[in-house]
């Protein structure tokens, strides 16, 4: 083995320097001279090895800069080049050293007295002053591994003025921020920091309660706490065996708990804690401990109360008490026993105790009864119906330990019941409940990391009693949001869906696993604790940690949309959901890597393929710029000429509009079977005026008009459509106290504009389809009936905070593809239920000719199969609509028009001209009689015109003989042909000339 050092050493390594969620925005090395000489560290270096080098690697060396002498006590801190995330180290670093970059979960630091380079070739390197071997997969460390530094948390030496020779044993996890040569010397000798990080925890209890005391050193010292000032022995022990509240032997940390005594006087107490190693150094420590005056008890359904979002005691300090159900990452539930229990179903039985990240106590452990004090306090804040907790527990003490939990609740399908109100959840916050049966309403959530496009589980998903009907959005202002109860009582109300409610798999249940689970599927015995104070104020339901349900039906696979059949084309619509390529090219947009871009082309290309199945005009919305659209369009013909599929050959179109996040609306169009006449973006400058008289733009994303042709084969004249893709501002913000009246103000201007857009179009003559997200549904949702002013039959003034312009679409559009959860059709799924924000209208001459259908592969699939290429699911969080249209069939309309001239011989030349106003070519077209008064020509007949194409005409002479009648004289003419398809005849009355 190694020489322990005896002048400097490593004291603090951090190595998660602007990695993603890392406190610090640099990797450092801290350095200690515990000696109690100055020792020049000229010249010296740092040299990395990785965790597992090999015997030929070469280290990463960081030689000290300049003329460095460390005096006794004194530190040097060094650190890498800072990266983007992360804030700087709280003490400013001596020297920044570009090459030093560590990894995060394991490896191997040194620190030498040369700058000559450490080998691997005859094993672990042994020439060097002092050195640390980190994380688990480490080749080389002193005695054993130390624990690998965290996101949040460097490692550092229990006592910097001890090397143990043991890196696990030297270092430890802290949050104490590294220092630098400026910080005041820390000193070595005899009463120095054989002792440190002495703390109360928590730091302040109610007489009458407990805390414990902790304090850090080398191991096997014998430390002892005068606890006089609490009543206590003067020379307590300190124990690092497991008892006592010490969390683990020989750990180096040592503990008790102390129990205040229900006399002690409120105050501040200061605890000196002892140290003395076998050589008889010793050292002190010293911890504080604020001691409140006690409180009186008071059962948890006392401060529950029975009025959801209120509690009596909201704002005062209580004491209570209960078997702990469920320990999160910020805190745990008690319950009452059931014995304790009220007779009031109103009064909720349980609460939950929020401590704060990482500070639940150890003895919260379910099945432990726990006495703890706090404040109340109503949470969030924001929500219509908080919910009460316990916020900054004062004290916390163990009474029981391996209780039975409190009985469950069993859940039904009348408990919560879909007319029963939001309120019925709120009864049973902070208590256990169970359900025989769920089916699931919304699948798994997560986190993305959107410059890779990957997402994480958060295990967090909707359900309901099994054998319930799915949920969906009804009309009016949710009563969940606190907003709605300032409104007038003309305006709808959206009771929320109260039978939907949020499972958390993840929450106090990280080592069972997440649940990640399809819309439909049904989960067995359910069982867990309601939380009504996270969740953006919804009720959560968080699963037990050791009665996991099981899966009784797997749910939901992809509906794709049908092919058009013939006669038809298709229509399709799709939100790609911030499609951005790996190019930073465009203001605003995430620039992904390269493997991101092509997963998400990927996925793309699968879904439009095979789920949407490659409509002839794709309206797209969130798309980057027309480059990542085109690479889109080669993705889909590439892979669609591999899997033996036809290419659809997708032509793109964009403009770029106004987004601040740099997302458009598009169109692919099949140019086999559609002839673009037009694309035209409108709006990109228009102008509204907010609440405040101030103007500002309209459309961040304005509409995109196409107007194209159906082709009908040939001769035939093409079939006009007229397409709008639409993007309308979100529901983000609307019922903000701040910026709801903006956002109201610029949905209904949106809303008016895209109004007058179609019906000019419409009064045009047009065959008009609007389609895209509308951020709307199909149904007034009591603020702005945005639906209502495009189609043109918005809800009535009363009924909306803000009033639909009325009028605007004559004759009014027609939804062709209505919320129908039964049939599948909803393009989203928010807060458990199913809704339509993505719409399909059109104009009223073309409705009976239009069909539509779901296309259902993202919004109910859990987020993590974004992660997978080869599966085309998540590749959005909507889902897409195809419309079917119908095309008349083209046909041929032969006229005939005449013009009659006197000849010098008293005879009458007759030019007859027939046009094909029709869609078809007219063919063998001929006239086959032909009189004037009462006389037939004298030309041969039939008289053959041929093929007359649509739109086109011809015109041939026939003559008549002098007796048809006299110059002047009051006559008539009848002309009469056929055509392939039809005849035609022109009968009138004339004078001749």
């Amino acid at each position: 083995m190694h020489a322990a050092s005896s002048t400097v050493v490593i004291s603090q390594v951090y190595t998660a320097g602007g990695n993603s969620g890392a406190t610090y925005n640099a990797d450092y090395v801290e350095l200690f001279n515990l000696s109690n000489s100055p020792v020049n560290i000229s010249g010296w270096a740092l040299q990395y090895f990785s965790a597992a080098a090999s015997a030929t690697s070469n280290p990463v060396i960081s030689p000290v800069q300049g003329t460095v002498i460390l005096q006794p006590g004194q530190r040097y801190l060094v650190q890498a080049t800072p990266g983007t995330n992360g804030v700087a180290l709280t003490n400013a670093a001596d020297q920044t050293s570009s090459n030093l970059a560590m990894g995060a979960t394991a490896g191997r630091i040194y620190v030498t007295n040369s700058t000559t380079a450490l080998s691997n070739a005859s094993g672990c390197p042994t020439n060097y002053v002092d050195f640390v071997g980190y994380g688990t997969t480490a080749n080389c460390y002193e005695a054993a591994r130390a624990t690998a530094p965290s996101l949040s948390q460097p490692i550092s030496r229990t006592n910097a003025c001890v090397d143990g020779d043991n890196n696990a044993t030297d270092f430890a996890l802290t949050s104490t921020p590294a220092r630098n040569s400026s910080a005041a010397p820390t000193s070595c000798s005899t009463g120095g920091t054989i002792l440190s990080n002495a703390a109360f925890n928590p730091s302040s209890v109610n007489a009458g309660q407990s805390s414990l005391l902790t304090v850090s050193g080398t191991r096997g010292l014998s430390v002892v706490a005068d606890l006089s000032a609490l009543v206590g022995s003067t020379t307590q022990m300190l124990y690092d065996d497991g008892s006592n509240g010490d969390v683990t032997a020989n750990d180096g940390i040592y503990s008790y708990t102390v129990a205040v005594p229900s006399s002690e006087a409120a105050n501040t107490y200061q605890v000196t804690v002892r140290g003395t190693n076998s050589g008889m150094m010793s050292g002190t420590a010293t911890a504080t401990l604020t001691v409140t005056a006690p409180v009186a008890f008071v059962p948890i359904h006392t401060i529950q109360g029975s009025t959801p979002g209120t509690s009596p005691y909201s704002g005062q300090v209580v004491m209570t008490h209960g078997i702990v159900t469920s320990v999160i990452s910020n805190g745990y539930f008690i319950q009452a026993r059931d014995s304790e229990a009220d007779s009031d179903s109103h009064t909720p039985e349980g609460i939950l105790v929020y401590t704060g990240s990482g500070q639940v106590p150890t003895g919260a452990v379910v099945g432990n009864e726990v006495q703890v004090s706090g404040t109340v306090t109503l949470y969030p804040s924001t929500a219509a119906f908080p919910g009460a907790e316990l916020n900054k527990p004062t004290g916390f003490s163990v009474l029981t330990t391996s209780n039975t939990l409190p009985s469950a609740v069993t859940l039904s399908s009348t408990l919560p019941s879909p007319s029963g109100g939001v309120q019925q959840l709120l009864y049973l916050q902070g208590m256990r409940v169970t359900a025989p049966s769920i089916t699931v309403t919304q699948p798994t959530d997560g986190n993305l990391t959107e410059t890779a496009e990957t997402y994480t589980s958060n295990g967090q998903f909707w359900g309901e009693i099994s054998g319930l009907p799915r949920p969906t959005r009804e009309p009016g202002l949710e009563v969940r949001d606190a907003f709605t109860a300032s409104q007038p009582l003309s305006i709808p109300r959206f009771d929320d869906d109260p039978e939907t409610f949020l499972i958390d798999s993840l929450a106090g249940s990280n080592a069972a696993g997440v649940l990640n689970v399809t819309t439909g599927t049904v989960l067995n015995n359910v069982t867990g604790v309601i939380d009504v104070t996270d969740y953006s104020g919804n009720p959560g339901l968080i699963l037990d940690a050791a009665n996991r349900p099981t899966v009784a039906s797997n749910g939901m696979t992809i509906v794709p949309a049908p092919a058009a059949t013939a006669g038809q084309i298709s229509i399709g619509d799709q939100n790609m959901e911030r499609f951005y390529n790996a190019t930073a090219d465009t203001a605003g947009a995430v620039t992904v890597t390269p493997a991101a871009y092509q997963l998400r082309l990927s996925k793309a290309s699968l879904g439009i393929r095979n789920v949407l199945n490659s409509p002839d005009i794709l309206a797209l919305e969130e798309m980057e710029n027309l480059q990542t659209l085109t690479d889109l369009s080669n993705k889909i013909s590439a892979d669609a000429v591999a899997a033996g599929q036809a290419d659809p050959q997708y032509q793109p179109y964009l403009v770029q509009g106004n987004d601040p996040s740099g997302i458009n609306v598009a169109f692919l169009v099949k140019p086999s079977k559609i002839d673009v006449v037009s694309v035209d973006q409108f709006g990109k400058s228009t102008q509204y005026t907010t609440p405040t008289g101030s103007q500002a733009i309209l459309n961040d994303r304005p509409p995109l008009v196409l107007h194209a042709g159906v082709k009908r084969g040939s001769g035939a004249a093409d079939y006009p459509v007229t397409v709008i893709v639409n993007h309308l501002r979100s529901l983000n913000s609307i019922t903000d106290s701040a910026t709801g009246a903006t956002v109201r103000a610029k949905r209904e201007a949106q809303a008016e504009y895209l109004a007058n857009l179609v019906q000019g179009y419409q009064a045009n003559g047009e065959h008009v389809i609007v389609v895209g997200d509308f951020n709307a549904f199909d149904v007034n949702d009591g603020l702005v009936d945005s639906m209502g002013v495009i189609r043109g039959n918005p809800a009535p003034a009363s009924q909306d905070v803000v009033a639909g312009a009325t009028g605007l679409v004559n004759p009014v559009l027609v939804d062709a593809a209505p919320t129908n959860v039964s049939s599948g059709a909803y393009s989203y799924v928010f807060n458990g239920y199913a809704q339509s924000i993505d719409h399909f209208l059109v104009t009223q001459d073309i409705a009976g000719s239009i069909t539509t259908q779901p296309a259902h592969w993202n919004a109910d699939f859990p987020v993590i199969f974004r992660n997978d290429a080869s599966r085309p699911e998540a590749s959005s969080d909507h889902d897409g609509i195809v419309g079917y249209l119908s095309v008349p069939a083209a046909q041929a309309k032969a006229t005939v028009t005449t013009a009659l001239s006197k000849q010098t011989d008293g005879s009458y030349l007759m030019a007859v001209t027939v046009t094909n106003s029709g869609s078809a070519t007219a063919q063998s077209v001929q006239v086959t009689g032909a009189v004037l008064g009462t006389t037939n020509t004298n030309s041969a007949l039939p008289l053959q015109f041929g093929d007359i194409p649509a739109g086109g005409s011809q015109t041939m002479t026939i003559s008549f003989p002098a007796s048809a009648g006299t110059s002047g004289s009051r006559s008539s003419e009848t002309i009469r042909g056929t055509y392939s398809t039809g005849s035609f005849t022109l009968a009138q009355r004339l004078v001749l000339p």
